[in-house]
């Protein structure tokens, strides 16, 4: 139980990392 709640919230954490990490690169691009 404790395993698999502790692989939900690392899965969680990279799926944030990867949106904040693609909205990042889209203001980059924007303002060149």
């Amino acid at each position: 139980m404790l395993e698999s709640s502790k692989r939900n919230e690392d899965s969680h954490m990279t799926v944030t990392i990867k949106v904040n990490y693609q909205t990042t690169f889209q203001k980059k691009e924007a303002t060149k």
